[in-house]
């Protein structure tokens, strides 16, 4: 019942947020956009991403070593492709299954390793936001508010780096200074890089590479549509889109990514309704389109049933919760 709710919100969530994107759009002009878009310039972006994603497949087979790079690599499709699929966060369960199915690895070890992922690219998330925040044009935010929270930020970014990096040296000793409830939760967090102690400082430079040209995507997809974006905007604009994915979604983020790109963009001065829309349409639908192209390729020459595959996440998802 509980998942049928968040499907069922998500979908009136990306509605409403496709409703307030649109608003104001000529689509006649939106089309004069898209189609103006050079091929070269699309390419660049995928390329980008691809690479992005093979940097992302060889942080995981760090974390898990027992993995073949094939096999990691795989994996990461298959499951981004799940997980930007499908609704209330299901896919989130696709990894451990091909992992526990495909390589025999256990779904401990598997929750384990992407619970480690998932916290480190939210500590590097927030260090892009104290990025964007330190450094950022933002109109929006009217007289000396933006120049005391710039300031802030800057003395706070340095400091938040060496915090984290004193937390990964310690690596499960830390967890004794903290409450019960929060050790026991990032526990794995910390045991999982323990195990991998002497790949520590290769796993923080592969999430490093991962996260510096993330903002790269949006440059590049800037370039297609005639906007001329800096780093720190494509940084402003990657923890907008966070935000509307971490919501309650309709399928693939349908409404959601856009109405928060958009937002990003105008928070940042970006005016240009159709065009903005262009932009954050053609560049979300572009990049799910060339992730779940690479997910399809593995899909065929692998020989996993989509269809299996999903009554096994049901069944991992329900078990779960027991």
């Amino acid at each position: 019942m509980k998942t049928i709710l968040q499907i069922l919100l998500g979908l009136l969530l990306g509605g409403v947020s496709m409703w307030w994107a649109t608003k104001g759009v000529d689509f006649d002009q939106l089309w004069i956009h898209l189609s103006q878009v050079r091929p070269i310039d699309i390419l660049g972006v995928a390329i980008l991403f691809m690479i992005q994603q093979l940097l992302r497949a060889h942080r995981q087979q760090l974390l898990l070593p027992e993995l073949s790079y094939r096999s990691s690599l795989m994996v990461l499709c298959v499951g981004f492709f799940f997980i930007n699929t499908l609704p209330a966060r299901i896919g989130e369960f696709s990894r451990p299954l091909l992992l526990k199915e495909r390589e025999n690895i256990p779904l401990s070890s598997s929750f384990a390793m992407v619970f480690t992922e998932r916290l480190l690219d939210l500590i590097f998330a927030f260090l892009l936001a104290l990025l964007f925040l330190a450094f950022a044009n933002i109109p929006i935010i009217e007289g000396d508010w933006a120049q005391r929270i710039a300031t802030s930020a800057q003395i706070f970014l340095p400091i938040a780096i060496l915090i984290l990096t004193i937390a990964m040296g310690m690596g499960t000793r830390i967890t004794q200074y903290l409450p019960t409830t929060l050790s026991q939760k990032l526990h794995p967090f910390f045991e999982t890089l323990q195990k991998q102690r002497g790949k520590i400082v290769h796993i923080m430079l592969s999430s490093t590479l991962i996260w510096g040209m993330t903002p790269l995507l949006f440059l590049l997809g800037g370039v297609s549509f005639e906007l001329n974006l800096d780093y720190i905007e494509g940084v402003g604009l990657l923890g907008f889109t966070m935000l509307g994915m971490a919501a309650p979604n309709a399928p693939g983020f349908a409404g959601t990514y856009e109405a928060s790109f958009l937002a990003g963009l105008q928070a940042m001065g970006i005016t240009g309704q159709t065009r903005n829309f262009a932009f954050a349409f053609g560049f979300h639908w572009w990049v799910y389109l060339v992730q779940s192209l690479s997910a399809l390729y593995f899909l065929a020459t692998q020989q996993i049933s989509i269809q299996k595959t999903l009554l096994q996440l049901r069944q991992l998802r329900v078990n779960s919760k027991a």
